[in-house]
């Protein structure tokens, strides 16, 4: 089974050549229309709202193959089971969970479940015009799993790089373009080279790799808009809110517990230290 979005156009399919046939038969779901190919080994199909069947026959003198039959399904449904995690709230042991307490969001009072971690934003980009074709939130729990839905406009059985975004962590892209089926895995915390640009940091207890922690702030806008880079500004606000010891929800909370701190603080310097910043395509 194949899904595209509704009213999706210049959608292309295609069979290798059968042996003697003279000419291809299609057939496509009653919304949709062929632009251009029919007769022939390929066709480019303009779809509607509606699904269906992609069928083709080979055709010569002496008769029809059978048919060859592809179900398409308008505006599917596809699951991106990830796992990744993020270095300040790592705890050890494979978990971001506040050493018990629960994951951030619980121990901050905005959720009632207490594997919730935290909220991050991915996106699925075209490989080769890196324009982001879906985008979606979804909850990261406390085991680095997240359940990723993408429902409109991303292909099944085409690649994307994997884009995630976290309020106070390091944008980061897997490696290579990943295939979206039905259900996908992909997995960042098994080695640097999962991330682009290796750009991952080893769990200190060396039983996974995390997204850096401390994109906190940006020059222009301040606290909470992003820049992709850990460095000056980010200390600086960090510090600020280690000295009134910033309590909540709050982006410059790196460790999750809902307190600012030394912990944080120690953190952001490091990264600082390092120059830190987001790598892609």
């Amino acid at each position: 089974m194949s899904s595209v979005p509704a009213n999706a156009t210049g959608i292309i399919y295609s069979i290798p050549s059968v042996a003697d046939a003279t000419s291809y038969f299609w057939t496509i779901p009653s919304s949709a229309s062929i632009v251009s190919g029919q007769g022939t080994t390929s066709i480019i199909v303009n779809f509607g709202n509606t699904g269906g069947d992609v069928t083709v026959v080979a055709n010569n003198n002496c008769g029809s193959s059978p048919a060859s039959v592809l179900p398409v399904m308008i505006g599917g449904q596809l699951t991106l089971n990830l796992k990744l995690f993020i270095e300040g709230y790592y705890m050890g042991g494979g978990m971001m969970d506040n050493f018990g307490n629960g994951g951030c969001l619980y121990v901050t009072g905005l959720s009632l479940n207490s594997v919730d971690a935290d909220s991050i934003f991915v996106s699925l980009v075209d490989p080769v015009t890196l324009t982001e074709v879906d985008m979606t939130t979804s909850i990261l729990h406390i085991n680095g799993t997240a359940n990723v839905i993408f429902s409109n406009t991303a292909i099944q059985g085409n690649s994307y790089y994997i884009k995630v975004k976290h309020r106070n962590a390091i944008e980061t892209w897997s490696s290579i373009p990943v295939m979206m089926n039905l259900t996908a895995t992909y997995d960042f915390t098994t080695s640097p080279s999962q991330a682009y640009g290796n750009n991952q940091v080893e769990t200190y207890d060396h039983l996974g790799w995390a997204f850096y922690s401390g994109d906190i702030s940006m020059s222009v806008f301040g606290v909470g808009y992003q820049d992709g880079v850990i460095e000056s500004q980010d200390y600086s606000d960090m510090e600020n809110a280690v000295n009134i010891i910033l309590l909540g929800y709050v982006p410059e909370d790196i460790t999750g517990d809902g307190v600012v701190e030394s912990l944080d603080y120690s953190i952001i310097e490091n990264n600082v230290i390092a120059i830190i910043f987001s790598i892609h395509p």
